[in-house]
């Protein structure tokens, strides 16, 4: 079964990650894949569980990254109100 979120292009890639910095069903997608072996090859459960490194970094990176971004239009908003 092929799922519409997945790694075997570019294009693909970059909207998986995408969805997984700004929804909570990354961890769905992490076990996704670390099961991969290759391009329209059938997962394999748990394959590669060092990948998981790389999606909890991921997401940690970008939880942080998106809670600057609100504090930072937070505090813009706040200062030019005090004005």
């Amino acid at each position: 079964m092929k799922d519409d979120n997945n790694f075997d292009d570019i294009l693909n890639a970059i909207l998986t990650l995408f969805q997984m910095a700004i929804t909570v069903g990354w961890a769905k997608q992490m076990y996704m894949g670390m099961g991969t072996r290759g391009i329209n090859l059938t997962r394999q459960s748990g394959s590669k569980p060092y990948l998981s490194l790389f999606f909890i970094t991921y997401i940690i990176v970008c939880s942080f990254f998106i809670l600057n971004l609100f504090v930072g239009v937070v505090i813009t908003t706040y200062y030019r109100e005090k004005e």
